[in-house]
C-alpha cells in the first residue's frame, strides 16, 4: 500500500509563514489507495520453468525497478524540500518575509521482495538502500508536522525559536541523508539494469534493436560519468560528448521513424524524448550558459538536489534503461 502525505497552504497556496505574522497553514491527509494504481509487487520465481521464462524476467525486473525509482524519487524530493530549498533560517533571521514549504511524500508500508534474477549480492544492497530511503522519508513527516504546529501556535515567541531551530536541524539532516541515499539508489539502478538487460535481450523479439539501444545508452553513460565528477568535470570533453549524442539522436530518429510513430513507442521515448529533448537539447543549452563562467559552471555541476547537470544525468541513469526494458517487453 502506498501512503502519501501532502501539505498545502490556505486557498491552495504553498504553506506560508509571514515574518511579521508567522503562520504555517498545513493540511495532511492519507493517500487513498483505492483511487490510485496499486504499486507493483513482484513475486519471487518459484520453479525452474518460471526461472527460464524471459517474459517473466522482464516483467519482474520492470516492476521492481519501477518501485526503486519511486522510492528514490520520494527521497530526492525530500532532499530538495527539507535541505536544498529550505529557507527556515532566512525567515527566522528576517532575511526573507515569507517561509514557503510545500511538502508531499510517498512511502511504502511494505516494500516488494527483490526478484532472484538480480542475484543475492546486488539484491541485498538494493533492498537495504530502499529500506533506508523509505524509512528516512517516513521519519520526516512527524518532524515536519511538529515544526508546522510550533509555528502555527507561535511557540517561538516563548522560547525564542529554540525548539524550531532544533526541529529544522533535524529536517535538514534528513534531507542531506536522503540526497546521499537517492544517489546510491541511482547507481544501484544502473548496476541492476546493466546486469539484467543483456540477460533478457538475447531472447527479445528484436534483439538487434535492443543491442543498438544498449550501445547508445552506454555512449550516453560516458557523459553521465563525466557529469558525475561535478565541479571537476572537463567541460570541453562534455561539449564534445553532447555534440556526438546530438548527432546520434538525429540519426536514430531518422532510422527508427516508422517505429517511433506508433502510439506508446518505447523507441520514441528513448530517442526522441529522453536522448534528444531531455538530454541533448538541455545539455547544449546548459553548456552554452556556463561556458567561460566559472561560478555558473559550479552551480550547474554541484552535487546538490536538482542542480542542472546532475538532474540531466538522472535522465541517462534512470529513464533510458527503463525505456530499453519496456521495449523488450512490448
Amino acid at each position: 500500500m502506498v501512503i502519501a502525505m501532502s501539505c498545502i497552504g490556505l486557498a491552495g497556496i504553498p504553506a506560508l509563514a509571514q515574518a511579521d505574522n508567522p503562520s504555517l497553514q498545513l493540511a495532511f491527509w492519507p493517500w487513498d489507495s483505492s483511487k490510485s494504481e496499486t504499486p507493483p509487487q513482484p513475486e519471487p520465481r518459484k520453479t525452474a520453468d518460471a526461472a527460464a521464462s524471459p517474459a517473466r524476467d522482464v516483467r519482474a525486473a520492470s516492476d521492481f525497478l519501477q518501485v526503486v525509482r519511486t522510492v528514490r524519487s520520494a527521497c530526492a524530493d525530500a532532499a530538495w524540500t527539507l535541505w536544498a530549498s529550505n529557507r527556515y533560517q532566512d525567515w527566522r533571521r528576517g532575511r526573507t518575509p515569507i517561509l514557503a514549504m510545500n511538502y508531499s511524500v510517498r512511502t511504502f508500508d511494505k516494500l516488494p521482495p527483490v526478484p532472484e534474477l538480480f542475484g543475492a549480492g546486488l539484491g541485498q544492497r538494493m533492498s537495504d538502500a530502499m529500506v533506508k530511503a523509505n524509512d528516512l522519508v517516513k521519519s520526516s513527516s512527524p518532524v515536519f508536522k511538529d515544526l508546522a504546529n510550533y509555528i502555527n501556535a507561535k511557540d517561538y515567541e516563548a522560547d525564542k525559536f529554540r525548539k524550531g531551530d532544533g526541529l529544522n536541524d533535524q529536517l535538514v539532516a534528513i534531507g542531506k541523508s536522503c540526497h546521499a541515499v537517492a544517489g546510491e539508489l541511482e547507481q544501484l539502478h544502473v548496476e541492476a539494469m546493466a546486469a539484467v538487460i543483456p540477460r533478457v535481450a538475447a531472447n527479445a523479439p528484436r534483439a538487434d534493436v535492443v543491442a543498438t539501444m544498449l550501445s547508445d545508452w552506454q555512449q550516453a553513460r560516458a557523459l553521465a560519468d563525466e557529469l558525475g565528477k561535478h565541479e571537476a568535470l572537463d567541460l570541453a570533453k562534455v561539449e564534445s560528448q553532447v555534440t556526438a549524442l546530438s548527432e546520434l539522436a538525429d540519426k536514430r530518429r531518422a532510422e527508427f521513424a516508422a517505429d517511433m510513430s506508433r502510439p506508446g513507442s518505447a523507441l520514441a521515448d528513448f530517442y526522441d524524448r529522453d536522448l534528444n529533448e531531455m538530454i541533448a537539447v538541455r545539455m547544449r543549452k546548459a553548456v552554452r550558459e556556463v561556458k567561460g563562467k566559472p561560478a555558473a559552471l559550479k552551480e550547474a555541476a554541484e552535487d546538490r538536489p536538482r542542480s542542472t547537470f546532475p538532474n540531466i544525468r538522472e535522465q541517462i541513469e534512470l529513464a533510458m534503461p527503463a525505456d530499453i526494458l519496456r521495449f523488450i517487453g512490448q
